[in-house]
């Protein structure tokens, strides 16, 4: 059983991939997007081989059923069996929900649950049934860094690697996925520097200026808006992965029609990460599967070595 955190942007598991977009290099995004396409195809038929797909949401965010719906259409397209459930708040619907759940994890069948952001409960007790694997980092060990974390560090390295990357920047590297993100970008790139949000932009010594002027990738991981464009070089790349909850919905630290005019490439917020976090989420499922596939082939050469 494989359990998804809802808390972490991981959530937009199977969300369309079209939805990443970039500025103005259209030709470059295609070979990119066409790679995350295939990386998951091939992630998602080997760990499906074996036995159905379970999708569980909780929750009353009707938004986030739509989506779950798009993501067992986007199986059932690629020949993968799949099942989903939606499930309300409603006590009677949780624990007939949780049942399902511990039933299929005694029979080994493969679930992703996505859970709703406060509710601790549903986590506690889903995290007590057998065969639960922690594949998105729910215990918040920097050491291994969830699908949120792998997927901005993954898009970064391939920008480092295909672009002139001199100079990279952290906006907001405090949190905990500006932390590991941090982190596993110093070892992709060791001179790596940091950028805070914590005083008012008039009060920014000239040596703070000049590390986010001289940036050629910004990495924000920030929850509040980031008001830079008039400093930043022109052709600057912005991975942003800031979150900020509205009335109207999430949406990034950066305005892209603001940024847009000297940047090179920008993730939007949400979606624009969203198939990559779903490329690591669904590998890891792959990883232990092959694993687990692994240790009873050789459980079963030394049972059958021993009857010999």
């Amino acid at each position: 059983m494989y359990l998804l955190d809802g808390n972490s942007s991981a959530g937009n598991i199977l969300k369309d991939i079209g939805s990443l977009r970039t500025f103005p290099h259209e030709v470059e995004r295609g070979i990119f997007v066409k790679s995350i396409n295939l990386s998951i195809l091939e992630a998602l038929n080997t760990s499906t081989q074996e036995a159905e797909l379970g999708l569980f949401q909780f929750g009353d965010d009707f938004r986030s059923s739509i989506s779950s719906r798009q993501k067992v259409k986007y199986c059932l397209n690629n020949g993968i069996k799949v099942f989903f459930r939606h499930l309300s708040n409603d006590e009677d619907d949780v624990e007939q929900g949780l049942s399902c759940i511990d039933n299929i994890a005694k029979q080994g069948g493969k679930i992703i649950v996505q859970l709703p952001v406060d509710n601790d409960k549903i986590k506690k007790r889903i995290q007590g049934f057998s065969g639960v694997e922690d594949i998105d980092n729910l215990k918040g060990d920097i050491d291994r860094y969830g699908c949120t974390q792998s997927a901005i560090i993954g898009l970064c390295n391939y920008i480092i690697n295909n672009s002139n990357i001199n100079n990279v920047v952290v906006v907001g590297h405090k949190g905990f996925v500006g932390k590991g993100v941090y982190e596993g970008l110093q070892k992709i790139f060791p001179n790596i520097k940091v950028f805070g949000l914590d005083k008012k932009e008039s009060t920014y010594k000239e040596e703070e200026y000049e590390i986010i002027s001289q940036a050629d990738l910004i990495v924000s991981t920030a929850s509040e808006i980031i008001n830079l464009p008039r400093i930043l070089k022109s052709g600057v790349s912005i991975v942003d992965c800031g979150l900020i909850r509205g009335e109207k919905g999430i949406k990034g630290s950066v305005n892209i029609d603001i940024f847009s005019t000297k940047c090179n490439f920008i993730t939007p917020v949400p979606g624009g990460l969203g198939p990559l976090e779903m490329v690591y989420l669904v590998s890891k499922v792959k990883n232990i599967t092959l694993a687990k596939m692994n240790d009873l082939l050789i459980k079963n050469i030394a049972f059958n070595k021993e009857k010999v």
